[in-house]
């Protein structure tokens, strides 16, 4: 007869709590991976402002929008403006 797979009994067992140490070593590495996923950097808190502008460069700043993608005209603006803020001010 043969012998049946040992089932876990309790939590502790399925979550690996009475694990041996190369086996805690591959949940470690499993939970780095889960971290990286799901613990990205926040962004940086973000204020909306108002500008206004001419009706050509608006056209083309709308158009870059549409063809880069969500959030792209933002940070083409920041990226702009820290570049100037830093170089000429």
């Amino acid at each position: 007869m043969s012998k049946k797979p040992e089932l876990p009994n309790d939590f502790d067992d399925v979550a690996g709590n009475g694990k041996k140490e190369e086996e805690k070593t591959e949940s470690n590495s499993i939970d780095s991976i889960i971290a990286g996923v799901t613990e990205e950097p926040k962004a940086p808190e973000k204020k909306q402002v108002s500008v206004y502008l001419e009706k050509d460069v608006a056209r083309e700043f709308e158009k870059f929008g549409k063809r880069e993608g969500k959030g792209k005209r933002s940070k083409l603006v920041n990226d702009f403006l820290k570049q100037v803020f830093r170089d000429k001010l």
